[in-house]
């Protein structure tokens, strides 16, 4: 957990599947897809605010606890989430 940036993404590649990994402080941590739903975006490289990141590309919002876009973009197609687990310091992203 300690090597995960506060506040900043972190790309996680599982296979072909790209996710983004978010720390909010060291008891909440957030998974989603990386790739924004608009025009593929890394969202990883986004900036987090409150409990969103804003994709690079084109300023998408999307949230980081259920993946669906905010603000005007609310009701598009979003991204897929993961349960994350904190045990003894260390992350785990629960995929399917």
């Amino acid at each position: 957990m300690a090597d995960i940036p506060l506040k900043m993404g972190l790309e996680v590649q599982n296979g072909a599947q790209s996710m983004a990994i978010f720390k909010l402080s060291d008891t909440e941590v957030y998974a989603i897809g990386n790739i924004c739903p608009h025009r593929q975006g890394p969202l990883a490289d986004g900036m987090v605010t409150g409990k969103a990141v804003i994709c690079p590309l084109h300023s998408w919002q999307i949230s980081l606890l259920n993946g669906e876009p905010l603000l005007e973009n609310a009701g598009k197609a979003g991204v897929p989430t993961y349960e994350t687990i904190i045990e003894a310091g260390k992350l785990y992203v629960m995929v399917d």
